[in-house]
Protein backbone atom coordinates (compact mmCIF):
# COMPACT_ATOMS: atom_id res chain seq x y z
CA UNK A 1 0.00 0.00 0.00
CA UNK A 2 1.27 3.34 -0.98
CA UNK A 3 0.47 5.99 1.97
CA UNK A 4 0.86 9.94 1.34
CA UNK A 5 0.96 12.39 4.08
CA UNK A 6 -0.95 15.50 3.28
CA UNK A 7 -0.41 18.75 5.50
CA UNK A 8 -4.36 19.88 5.59
CA UNK A 9 -5.66 21.89 8.65
CA UNK A 10 -5.17 19.95 11.90
CA UNK A 11 -5.11 16.97 12.40
CA UNK A 12 -3.36 15.55 9.69
CA UNK A 13 -4.94 12.90 7.25
CA UNK A 14 -3.62 9.86 5.66
CA UNK A 15 -4.79 9.20 1.90
CA UNK A 16 -4.03 5.82 0.67
CA UNK A 17 -3.57 5.29 -3.15
CA UNK A 18 -4.90 2.39 -5.70
CA UNK A 19 -1.62 0.31 -5.42
CA UNK A 20 -1.17 -2.98 -7.85
CA UNK A 21 -4.34 -2.89 -10.09
CA UNK A 22 -3.15 0.57 -11.91
CA UNK A 23 0.50 -0.86 -12.48
CA UNK A 24 1.74 -0.22 -16.11
CA UNK A 25 3.94 -2.46 -15.86
CA UNK A 26 6.03 -5.05 -13.95
CA UNK A 27 8.53 -4.56 -11.14
CA UNK A 28 11.37 -6.75 -12.97
CA UNK A 29 10.04 -4.40 -15.86
CA UNK A 30 10.40 -1.12 -14.11
CA UNK A 31 13.97 -1.85 -12.68
CA UNK A 32 15.37 -2.18 -16.29
CA UNK A 33 14.14 0.85 -17.08
CA UNK A 34 15.13 3.16 -13.89
CA UNK A 35 17.52 3.58 -11.36
CA UNK A 36 16.13 4.46 -7.65
CA UNK A 37 18.87 7.08 -7.22
CA UNK A 38 18.34 8.45 -10.55
CA UNK A 39 14.52 8.55 -9.61
CA UNK A 40 14.73 10.19 -5.93
CA UNK A 41 17.31 13.19 -7.73
CA UNK A 42 14.62 13.63 -10.38
CA UNK A 43 11.51 13.67 -7.90
CA UNK A 44 13.40 16.10 -5.20
CA UNK A 45 14.08 18.50 -8.53
CA UNK A 46 10.17 18.95 -8.71
CA UNK A 47 10.05 19.07 -4.59
CA UNK A 48 8.89 15.18 -3.90
CA UNK A 49 11.16 13.43 -1.33
CA UNK A 50 11.44 10.24 -1.27
CA UNK A 51 13.05 8.14 1.69
CA UNK A 52 13.32 4.23 1.15
CA UNK A 53 15.78 1.96 2.41
CA UNK A 54 16.20 0.34 -1.04
CA UNK A 55 17.18 2.23 -4.26
CA UNK A 56 15.92 -1.11 -6.03
CA UNK A 57 12.19 -0.68 -4.23
CA UNK A 58 12.32 3.00 -5.61
CA UNK A 59 12.85 2.16 -9.22
CA UNK A 60 10.42 -0.89 -8.99
CA UNK A 61 7.66 1.88 -7.83
CA UNK A 62 8.87 4.47 -10.67
CA UNK A 63 5.47 6.89 -11.37
CA UNK A 64 5.39 5.69 -15.01
CA UNK A 65 5.51 1.92 -14.30
CA UNK A 66 1.71 2.82 -12.59
CA UNK A 67 -1.31 4.04 -14.94
CA UNK A 68 -3.18 7.37 -14.88
CA UNK A 69 -5.45 6.40 -11.55
CA UNK A 70 -7.88 8.94 -12.76
CA UNK A 71 -8.00 7.38 -16.19
CA UNK A 72 -8.54 4.07 -13.84
CA UNK A 73 -11.20 5.18 -11.32
CA UNK A 74 -12.76 8.34 -12.73
CA UNK A 75 -13.03 11.91 -11.58
CA UNK A 76 -15.70 11.93 -9.42
CA UNK A 77 -13.77 8.68 -7.01
CA UNK A 78 -12.94 11.48 -3.75
CA UNK A 79 -16.90 12.33 -3.58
Amino acid sequence: MLTILLPPSPPCVYFSACHGAVRAMSRSQATKLWQGKTLVDQLAAQGIIIRSPSMRGVAEEAPLAYKDVSARIGPDWSR
